[in-house]
């Protein structure tokens, strides 16, 4: 349903929206989102230390049920569409074609796969590599997990005031090369500062790779398509995801750090010859 609602506001972003502001404006709701992000997860963290887990559930699907309100006087848009359920299939379809249909396209589908799902596998192995590889408690990974959306909000503030990637798309393969190695920073770090560093350049980083994508796809694609090549797109990165995600099941018997730096050298090597194959690329054309 997150998706859905994402994909919907993207297509509300294209057809609303001049392209050389994409990423400005993309930044500017980024930096909302995980203001609200964090916003609920200090309110979720209150409702259960006073009443409990089931609090935090019912409070959650209180805010889901708010969020069908806000989103009401759009309906009529919504509805024109006559979709159903078994539509999607068909429009993932329509999506891998327009997809095919544009090449230039594809370098940030594979970042897009290689790289952005690092924020997964943190949520999966963070807490192993403090509590089993170093020894800290819940204390610990409360501040380096916060860290993670201090740097999402950096990112997004650095992209909305102009600081961007616009004038050098290219850029973006080197930011989430550096993704990969404060992935791999963060596998041999061993003090909480260390550690906090880390993981904020990794949301940093991870998050510049998200939001210049984003504006990538929706500037490329046209407005009936952005959907579309967008839910593709997220189709390659969760199946990414979860194979990132699913690694220590597959491949136990590692210490956590083990999965963090061969994922981020994964994104480092991917990323770098991504950039050359594109600077090599661009050469050649002129």
């Amino acid at each position: 349903l997150r998706l859905s609602y994402q994909l919907a506001h993207d297509g509300l972003v294209k057809a609303n929206a001049a392209d050389d502001m994409l990423l400005k404006i993309i930044g500017r709701l980024r930096i909302t989102h995980l203001l609200g992000t964090t916003v609920g997860t200090l309110a979720a963290g209150k409702l259960i230390a006073d009443f409990g887990a089931f609090a935090g559930f019912a409070g959650s699907a209180l805010m889901s049920l708010c969020l069908a309100l806000v989103v009401w006087p759009i309906r009529a848009a919504i509805m024109d569409t006559n979709k159903n359920y078994a539509s999607f299939l068909s429009d993932l379809r329509v999506g891998a074609r327009a997809f095919a249909a544009t090449p230039a396209l594809r370098p940030y589908a594979i970042v897009a796969i290689i790289a952005l799902p690092l924020g997964q596998l943190s949520n999966a192995v963070l807490s192993g590599l403090l509590r089993d590889d170093l020894g800290f408690g819940s204390d610990v990974f409360a501040i380096v997990d916060a860290a993670w959306p201090v740097g999402g909000m950096a990112a997004a503030l650095f992209l909305s005031v102009g600081l961007g990637l616009s004038a050098r798309p290219h850029a973006l393969f080197a930011f989430t090369a550096i993704a990969g190695a404060a992935t791999i920073w963060l596998a041999f770090s061993t003090s909480v500062l260390v550690l906090v560093l880390a993981h904020g350049l990794m949301g940093f980083s991870v998050w510049i790779g998200h939001i210049a994508i984003d504006a990538r796809v929706i500037g490329l694609a046209e407005v009936e398509n952005v959907g579309r090549l967008k839910s593709y797109i997220y189709v390659l990165f969760s199946g990414a995801a979860i194979i990132m995600c699913l690694s220590p099941s597959i491949f136990p018997g590692f210490a956590a750090g083990t999965y963090f730096f061969v994922w981020g050298s994964v994104a480092v090597i991917g990323s770098v010859g991504l950039l050359l194959h594109l600077q090599i690329s661009g050469r050649n054309q002129t």
